[in-house]
């Protein structure tokens, strides 16, 4: 089961976590919100195969049902585990690349990972034992459902089952180690409450105990723990082209650096034949995400990769283009306020003109060198006349 639902959640989207380090392990981690419930939900079964012989006479400290839910516990935890502690290495392969991010605490966010999916399968052996197999079944991954619903999603607090969910670019940014660290003391809290359970299984405040634990683990689950799970991690694009134009990104995005070197390549020649090459960049860099208003006197265009081109690894040459026109020093660009329409029309002018030689490099130009040269001129002055 591990193995299916990890190999579906490889393939899901086209893989557009490769090469970010922290995003693989957040990724890899998503597939718990289906693992869980479907681990929880077998863990029932054989916790049900349980119920009656827990309510026959035990004479040992430790119960023959209570040990054999220990037994349980470990043979199906540990296969578990190594599965999908193999499918994240199967990640994290394909995620190669260079990153300036420690490596480490997306590592121990896959330990906590595991935590959480033995907590689950533990959990699930609970209801199995209160209410049967046939019964506790579906009510265990029912539960585990209500459990990630409710404490496996931040909303910007702490969540302690929020073990995997990213679905954009991590890029800039690294796992909290205060935040990974209360959620292994949560998920060890959590399974100690469940034994719990299981050792008054047989006694006659078994009701007790277990109203006891689901009012604790709430409680536990709400704690006002003031702790980002992430935090901002400065990043550098170094990892870059030599030749006659520079493109640089992240080294987490190498894989679109020689589709980007080469458009840019062709824009330049493109503008070339329109004349204004003399006043665009020799050098472009990727924007790091959330990135504001350039200096105007740094010397370098920018290049964005947007999350939707992490699936096909290539940013469209319409989007190269306006980017590499784009005025980033302008500070309108980043206010409350749209920049005035003059300004984007003539990004727009200068774009599509780039953009269908760069596409057609026999086509003529639709503008005249000075009408181009006029146009640059004034978007760069960031407040254009109407």
């Amino acid at each position: 089961m591990v193995v299916t639902v990890q190999a579906f959640n490889l393939l899901d989207r086209g893989m557009p976590w490769r090469g970010e380090w922290n995003w693989a392990v957040d990724w890899a981690g998503s597939g718990l919100i289906i693992l869980g419930p479907l681990l929880a939900g077998l863990a029932a079964v054989d916790g049900g195969r349980l119920k009656n012989n827990s309510l026959l006479p035990q004479t040992r400290l430790l119960s023959r049902p209570f040990r054999a839910i220990i037994a349980l516990w470990v043979i199906s935890s540990v296969p578990a585990a190594a599965a999908y502690l193999v499918s994240v290495g199967v990640f994290l392969y394909l995620a190669d690349s260079a990153t300036a991010v420690p490596r480490t605490p997306a590592l121990l966010l896959a330990l906590v990972q595991v935590a959480a999916m033995s907590a689950y399968l533990l959990f699930g052996s609970v209801v199995g034992r209160l209410l049967g197999a046939v019964v506790g079944a579906p009510t265990a991954v029912i539960a585990a459902i209500a459990i990630y619903w409710n404490m496996g999603r931040s909303g910007g607090g702490f969540a302690p089952f929020d073990v995997g969910s990213a679905t954009s670019s991590l890029l800039g940014l690294q796992f909290s180690l205060d935040y990974l660290l209360a959620q292994a003391s949560y998920m060890a809290l959590f399974s100690v409450i469940c034994l719990a359970v299981h050792a008054a299984m047989e006694s006659r405040f078994r009701a007790l105990t277990a109203t006891g634990a689901v009012i604790t683990v709430v409680a536990l689950g709400a704690l006002p723990i003031n702790v980002s799970r992430l935090g901002e991690h400065p990043v550098a694009a170094t990892t870059c082209t030599s030749g006659e134009i520079t493109v640089c990104v992240y080294p987490e995005h190498e894989r679109f650096l020689d589709g980007l070197a080469r458009d840019v390549l062709a824009v330049h020649q493109a503008a070339t034949r329109v004349g204004i090459v003399d006043l665009l960049p020799r050098a472009y860099v990727e924007r790091v995400p959330g990135e504001g208003t350039r200096p105007a006197d740094d010397g370098r265009g920018r290049l964005e990769i947007m999350p939707d081109y992490f699936t096909s690894g290539k940013v469209p040459l319409a989007n190269v283009v306006y980017a590499m026109v784009l005025p980033w020093h302008c500070p309108q660009l980043f206010g409350e306020n749209p920049p005035p329409p003059a300004l984007l029309d003539g990004v727009a002018r200068i774009s599509d003109t780039l953009n269908a030689i760069a596409e057609s490099p026999g086509s003529s130009p639709k503008v005249t060198r000075d009408e181009a040269r006029e146009t640059i001129l004034t978007i760069n002055q960031c407040e254009p006349k109407s």
